[in-house]
């Protein structure tokens, strides 16, 4: 064995070993070349060629007997690596399973000494052929109607693909189907070719024939009457009762009578009949282009005008009160209407023929209004004047309104509040000297001193637009029933308590109310009769021996009070000092309980006399006042005890030339001994 030199670790990695029966070992190079070993046998030479080969995916295999084709080869190999062509031994088989391009295929054949030259060859393999199952089928059409489809599944077997000659035929290929138009008249040969996925292709033909129909005559429906309104315009088109079996433009024309007003265009009738109840009749006939005709009768009726109707709500209708008219068909407009020279706005309630519309006052009111084809002329109504209602002004007060004094009596139904529920009759009459109580006023609680009357003042009714009301407690001396009942002073609310200067007096409770018309006092029916203080009695007044002293004593009122005046003589410590007496027993004992109102009034003294003169040996001081800052009214208690004779009690009050006082009637004297 020779030994060449050092050898590199990656020549040794690429050298393939060859055996040769046991016989020395070469080293070869990737490229078949010794490199270490002993001398080798001559590379393989090759003797024969290989021809280049087609194939159908499907054929058998082929073998190729590689002994044939190389001498001196011990081993082949073939390139590129592929599973069509293979090699076992010496024996090459190429198999067809799968489609392949023109692919160079190189064959070598090994021994110790090399490789051959390379022996190449093409080899394509293609899909089957497309086959022709059967003749497409030639086609004579006529024009109109759906396309034409032929499933070409049906007529070619391995197909890819298809195309369609020659183009713009009105034939198209569309999801493997021939699809062919019929909107236009052709004579033409039809090419279909079906492709495989490799490029092969099969052919056929057929004859397409799409022709024009023969001409049919326009096909007419019955016409039904035509019933033109009176003085309403009107139009129709009659063309859509005649068809054309090719779907041609028919002309039209007409012979007979029309309506008066109503011209012909075509098939077009318009115009506006103007002879209500008139009838006609003719016959419409339609044309072709190639002059085949139809026909059919048209009959005429001219129907009269509707009416527009009106419908008022409410019936009647009411001044003030806010009604609506409802017509029969839209109108043209807002509808007009009037009362006298007075304009009335209606305003169209939604989309509805409803109008809403607002009378002024009672009497006529005309209202005019047009629709379209309707005939119309004005309505008039008459309008009732507006009812009696009420308007509350307070809880026990309330406004009737849309009535004067002069009105006619009428009844009333009062629903609330609860407590004056019920039906009255009104007397406009009674308010034209003021506010009416139609529920008097009235109180409740128990007729005792400390306890509290509690008033109602009743429901009142004004006609004018506003009122005043008042709440009066009154009395007057139980004893002396024909005496008038007075006021109250400082009694101005709805609740009275009972005071001990009431004791011996009957109460009532009223209402004071006044309008533009004038104003009334009504009394409650209810009264209360407080009683008489035990012992206690309203002292008898004498004006020193039936005289005053000095000023006036005038009383007492109807309210049981004196009023006290100034002699209005200036000058002098005597000034304004009236005196007023009341009998005392000598030797008792007396309680007095003192009521007076200051007026002008600034000092007043209580003294004991003999009635004879205020300036004796018994002048006793029993109180002696001076009028607080802003005081209005004095209330005192007093005990004292007269002595000898002809005594009595009396009053001096320091005022004013001209000033005024009072001695209130609740002043009351009793003897506790």
């Amino acid at each position: 064995m020779a030994f060449i030199g050092t050898f590199s670790r990656a020549l040794l990695e690429s050298a393939t070993a060859v055996y040769f029966g046991g016989a020395s070992v070469s080293i070869l190079d990737a490229q078949g070349n010794v490199i270490l070993g002993d001398d080798l046998p001559e590379a393989p030479t090759v003797t024969s060629t290989i021809a280049d080969r087609t194939y159908v995916v499907g054929d058998a295999a082929v073998t190729v007997d590689l002994r044939t084709k190389f001498d001196g080869a011990t081993s082949y190999a073939v390139s590129p690596a592929n599973s069509a062509v293979t090699i076992d031994g010496y024996t090459l088989t190429i198999s067809p399973a799968a489609t392949m391009t023109s692919t160079t295929f190189t064959v070598r054949g090994i021994n110790g000494g090399g490789s051959s030259d390379p022996l190449t060859f093409k080899l394509t393999i293609t899909a089957p052929v497309p086959e022709l199952l059967q003749p497409l089928p030639d086609q004579s059409l006529l024009i109109g109607g759906g396309t034409v489809t032929l499933p070409l599944a049906e007529y070619f077997s391995g197909a890819a693909g298809y195309a369609v000659s020659p183009a713009n035929s009105g034939v198209t290929i569309s999801n493997g189907n021939l699809v062919i138009s019929r909107t236009t008249a052709r004579d033409v040969i039809i090419t279909v070719t079906a492709t495989n996925a490799t490029g092969q292709d099969t052919s056929d033909s057929f004859a397409l024939l799409v022709a024009a129909p023969a001409n049919q005559a326009p096909v007419a429906s019955a016409i039904p009457q035509q019933n033109p309104t009176a003085n309403t315009a009107f139009t129709v088109d009659l063309s859509s009762y005649f068809v054309d079996p090719e779907g041609a433009s028919l002309s039209f024309d007409y012979t007979g009578t029309l309506p008066t007003g109503i011209t012909r265009n075509g098939a077009v009738f318009s115009g506006t009949a103007t002879v209500s109840g008139q009838t006609a009749s003719g016959v419409l006939r339609a044309r072709d282009p190639g002059n085949l005709e139809a026909e059919a009768p048209v009959t005429w009726a001219v129907a009269a005008q509707p009416t527009l109707q009106a419908t008022i709500t409410p019936d009647p209708l009411v001044a003030g009160q806010q009604a609506s008219i409802t017509f029969n068909a839209a109108i043209d407009g807002p509808p007009t209407i009037a009362q006298g020279q007075t304009a009335i706005t209606a305003t169209r309630v939604g989309t509805t023929n409803e109008w809403a519309f607002t009378p002024v006052s009672s009497g006529a009111l005309i209202i005019a209004a047009t629709a379209a084809g309707y005939a119309s002329s004005p309505w008039t109504f008459d309008v009732q004047p507006a009812l009696p209602a009420l308007g509350t002004l307070s809880d026990n007060t309330a406004r009737i309104e849309n009535v004067t004094p002069t009105t006619a009596p009428f009844d009333l139904e009062i629903v609330t509040p609860a407590r004056y529920a019920g039906q009255r009759t009104v007397t406009p009459s009674e308010f034209s000297g003021g506010p009416v109580a139609h529920v008097p006023p009235t109180f409740t609680g128990t007729a005792d001193v400390g306890q509290a009357l509690t008033g109602d003042l009743g429901l009142w009714l004004t006609l004018a637009n506003d009122m005043n009301l008042e709440p009066v407690w009154v009395r007057r001396l139980t004893a002396n029933s024909g005496d008038e009942f007075v006021p109250i002073s400082g009694a101005t609310g709805t609740t009275y308590t009972v005071a001990s200067s009431d004791q011996g007096y009957t109460i009532r409770f009223g209402g004071q109310a006044e309008d533009a018309n004038g104003d009334r006092l009504v009394l409650s029916e209810a009264q209360a009769v407080i009683p008489a203080a035990v012992g206690w009695y309203a002292p008898t007044w004498k004006r020193n021996g039936e005289t005053a002293s000095r000023g006036t004593i005038t009383g007492p009122d109807a309210n049981g009070d004196l009023t006290i005046g100034s002699d209005g003589v200036a000058g002098g410590n005597t000034q304004g000092n009236p005196r007023v007496y009341f009998d005392v027993v000598p030797g008792d004992t007396y309680e007095l309980e003192t009521h007076i109102e200051w007026g002008d009034a600034t000092r007043v003294i209580g003294r004991l006399s003999d009635m004879t003169s205020y300036n004796t040996a018994i002048h006793v001081s029993v109180f002696d006042v001076t009028k607080p800052e802003g005081a209005t009214t004095l209330s005192r208690t007093d005990t004292f005890t007269p002595a000898g004779t002809h005594v009595a009690m009396y009053y001096i009050f320091t005022m004013g030339v001209s000033g005024t006082a009072k001695i209130l009637s609740n002043t009351r004297a009793r003897q506790i001994a």
